[in-house]
């Protein structure tokens, strides 16, 4: 959005700058001078992007806006705010997003292994295997047909791979295993298998 001198006096927070869904909704009623339900509907149409509403919108907006602030700068803070508004976030979530984003960032840098533990607990095998493995891979012990249980576990500040992620080992295979360990040789694994 341009610099706008009515929207330094409305969004003094954020330096005349809008940020989220509600000051647009607030641009939309205190410049447009429109009412609360008309700026609210705004609002709406513009998140769900539904241009034949948004087009109405312009239509309550103008005359206001152009009676305050003149026609072309009306106009630019229209544009600005159609085009913003359909990818601003309200308040709630962008302040929900920082906390989340703050926590898990000082998780991840305090206390990696539970971190990557619990997100590779949550991944399937393909975000695994082109997201988080270079990241987090020498971190992890491969599979362990004796000792890997049935998800990503601490063991001796290493994260131990599961079963499951043993390429061509089956869900009866993968049972069998799970079933019989540990194994201390392959002699034993075949005995208790059999």
């Amino acid at each position: 959005v341009g610099s706008f001198p009515i929207l330094d006096k409305l969004f003094p927070e954020t330096f005349g700058v809008i940020c989220f869904q509600e000051q647009v909704q607030k641009a939309f009623q205190e410049v447009g001078s429109t009412t609360a339900i008309e700026a609210n509907n705004f609002r709406v149409h513009v998140s769900k992007k539904q241009m034949k509403e948004i087009i109405a919108d312009k239509a309550i907006f103008m005359p206001g806006a152009m009676a305050k602030i003149g026609a072309v700068a009306a106009d630019q803070l229209w544009k600005s705010m159609e085009t913003f508004g359909q990818y601003a976030f309200n308040l709630s979530h962008a302040v929900c997003y920082t906390v989340i984003g703050y926590a898990c960032a000082w998780l991840k840098h305090y206390h990696p292994l539970e971190w990557w533990t619990a997100v590779l607990r949550h991944c399937d095998k393909k975000e695994l295997d082109e997201k988080y493995w270079k990241q987090c891979g020498h971190l992890i012990d491969l599979p362990d047909v004796s000792m890997s249980g049935d998800e990503f576990v601490i063991v001796n500040n290493r994260i131990r791979a599961p079963l499951n992620l043993l390429k061509g080992v089956g869900e009866v295979a993968h049972k069998e295993l799970s079933q019989y360990r540990p194994f201390l040789s392959l002699e034993e694994l075949l005995r208790k298998i059999d």
